[in-house]
């Protein structure tokens, strides 16, 4: 079992409004050193109630992967850097490959 969790890396999401904040926000993350990586994808169409009203609106996901040991800070700057006043933030720990892991977790 110890091999499996040293196989762990985190997987995150959020969305933005435009593909513009989405590259800004993978950009600062990888600049800060916290994540290993960021995809970006859309833009997707998401519907939501807010304030009462249901919305929908295109966004775009992004996803990034990065160190369990880092999750606090990740989620920390996410808070402070994104542009939603209430940004989505999913986390999720993941199993992968000793390779991808490794350079994930290095």
């Amino acid at each position: 079992m110890k091999n499996k969790e040293q196989n762990k890396i985190m997987i995150g999401w959020t969305t933005v409004s435009e593909k513009s904040d989405a590259e800004k926000l993978v950009g600062d993350l990888l600049d800060m050193q916290i994540i290993a990586c960021g995809q970006i994808e859309g833009p997707i169409d998401s519907f939501y109630n807010w304030d009462g009203e249901l919305r929908r609106d295109q966004e775009w996901r992004v996803t990034i992967k990065f160190s369990a040991q880092k999750a606090e800070e990740v989620e920390r700057v996410i808070k402070e850097i994104h542009p939603y006043k209430t940004p989505q933030w999913v986390s999720v720990m993941g199993d992968s490959t000793r390779e991808y892991s490794g350079w994930v977790n290095g």
